[in-house]
């Protein structure tokens, strides 16, 4: 595997965050916990959390590891008024059409002092098209979970490494991964988006069903 280069490396920060969440009992929100993957990389995460006081997964589509369905895009307006000490997901953001409005929603559904994880594609194929709207770099995510909307960021980092065959001598990384804490409540006011999913991409468009019930 080829060296970081100078390059912070986010491998370990995953490990941290369970770390975090089972040394101290909290209360946890996965975003994305339907698993769409066979095999070992799609199994459930809630057995990295067998210390949590509760586990509650989100998703688009029902399946045996979801307990809400819904969008994203509205998160705070499935819970009535229920809080989390930490919310995750893995490769989620890159397919939410607004991702600056879940970050806000995110904070909403935080305690303060409470942390999220997120670990999304730097440089990766499509994927589950034609909902697959966004790369990142660790400077993106660190504008997503920003001090103006109440966080202050713990750590980020590159993690897998890989070079293009059209750009062989830069460095370009399969992912990337930010770990923050919500530390105040913002100014919601600010930070409003009256945009629906439907007028960005039209009522037909909907993300792909699941290939195989999980």
């Amino acid at each position: 595997m080829p060296a970081l280069e100078g390059f912070k490396d986010g491998t370990n920060i995953f490990i941290e965050f369970i770390d975090h969440i089972n040394k101290n009992r909290l209360r946890v929100l996965e975003i994305g916990s339907r698993l769409v993957s066979p095999g070992p990389g799609g199994e459930s995460k809630r057995k990295l959390f067998p210390e949590a006081q509760c586990y509650v997964g989100f998703d688009y589509y029902r399946d045996s590891n979801t307990n809400i369905t819904g969008d994203c895009h509205r998160l705070s307006q499935y819970f009535g008024g229920q809080r989390f000490d930490a919310i995750f997901s893995v490769a989620v953001l890159e397919h939410l059409a607004m991702p600056w409005v879940v970050a806000i929603e995110i904070v909403k559904l935080l305690e303060i002092n409470g942390v999220t994880f997120h670990c999304v594609p730097q440089s990766w194929p499509l994927h589950e098209t034609p909902w697959d709207f966004w790369r990142f770099s660790e400077e993106s995510l660190r504008v997503l979970f920003s001090p103006a909307i109440g966080f202050e960021v713990i750590e980020t980092g590159y993690f897998e490494p890989v070079h293009m065959k059209e750009f062989p001598s830069q460095l370009g990384f399969g992912g990337v991964a930010i770990y923050a804490k919500k530390v105040r409540e913002p100014d919601f006011s600010r930070f409003k988006w009256d945009v629906t999913i439907e007028e960005l991409l039209g009522s037909n468009c909907v993300y792909p069903e699941p290939k195989q019930k999980a």
